[in-house]
């Protein structure tokens, strides 16, 4: 749970930074992260997902440098939009993960304990 509450910490913090590059540029790289969480994200580790973070607040300094339209506003929100949402998601499938990893270690603590107690 700390790791989800790290990771949305510094993914807000990474949307939120400021400052350079040229108009399309950075929402290229936006979209091109976005494609390549949405490919790989489900194999990432803590330090993987940190690399993520440091790439949003570089993309998001290059954002704030330039003047959008409405319909290129509405990309980059769609595009961080679904970035969140993989985050999101691996942060729900850990977290179900280590459920049933203290579920089935209850299970079992549960069971040895029978054991011995009637033995």
């Amino acid at each position: 749970m700390k790791k989800a509450l790290f990771i949305c910490l510094l993914l807000a913090a990474a949307f939120s930074m400021q400052s350079c590059s040229t108009h399309r540029t950075a929402i290229n790289d936006l979209e091109a992260l976005v494609n390549k969480v949405e490919k790989n994200g489900a194999k990432y580790t803590l330090e993987d997902w940190e690399n993520v973070i440091y790439r949003c607040a570089k993309i998001e300094k290059k954002l704030q440098k330039h003047e959008y339209s409405a319909e290129e506003h509405r990309e980059i929100g769609t595009l961080k939009g679904r970035l969140a949402g993989v985050v999101t998601k691996d942060i729900l499938t850990n977290s179900a993960k280590k459920v049933i990893s203290i579920k089935e270690q209850l299970d079992g603590g549960t069971e040895g304990f029978l054991e011995g107690l009637l033995k």
